[in-house]
């Protein structure tokens, strides 16, 4: 498996719930950033409320999705660690 397709399956894998790191912690304030982005743009229409949540979501997604990676990684971890691999 390539180091892309790597970072990729990992950083899928942290935005759910994993065993011995539970759900991504995140999650909430990511959507709550987005939905703000989006009500900040607003004020231009359907337009500007679309290219605000893009906005912050380019903005808060690489952080999420760092944050994605590490838990998946930490589980991985936890995971060899139990089953003694």
């Amino acid at each position: 498996m390539g180091k892309v397709s790597h970072i990729y399956n990992q950083c899928k894998r942290g935005c759910c719930d994993l065993p011995g790191v539970g759900e991504h912690p995140g999650t909430p304030m990511l959507v709550f950033m987005v939905i703000l982005g989006g009500i900040a743009g607003g004020t231009n229409g359907l337009v500007g409320a679309l290219i605000g949540s893009a906005a912050f979501l380019t903005i808060f997604a690489p952080i999420y999705l760092w944050g994605a990676y590490e838990r998946a990684e930490l589980s991985d971890k936890l995971d060899t660690s139990e089953n003694g691999r």
